[in-house]
């Protein structure tokens, strides 16, 4: 294996490791509430973790403090 396939090796594997890291979310608001919801794999895990439906945010900023991207997934709205 030469300098470049080990680069673009290495770079792919980077690449997997970030996207395993990303939590998505959907905020949604429900009788005036708002709610963070889950949208991924991850996050449905760590909502499984937790015993929870819905995360507060100490629970999303945990997540940030364990190295996860938590993203927010926008709503799609139609008209």
């Amino acid at each position: 294996m030469n300098e470049q396939q080990r680069i673009e090796q290495m770079q792919k594997a980077l690449g997997q490791e970030i996207a395993n890291r990303i939590v998505e979310v959907e905020l949604k608001s429900v009788y005036g509430k708002g709610l963070i919801y889950s949208r991924n794999a991850n996050a449905f895990i760590f909502a499984k973790m937790l015993g929870v439906k819905t995360f507060n945010r100490d629970q999303v900023h945990g997540m940030r403090d364990l190295g996860y991207i938590v993203g927010h997934v926008a709503m799609e709205v139609v008209i």
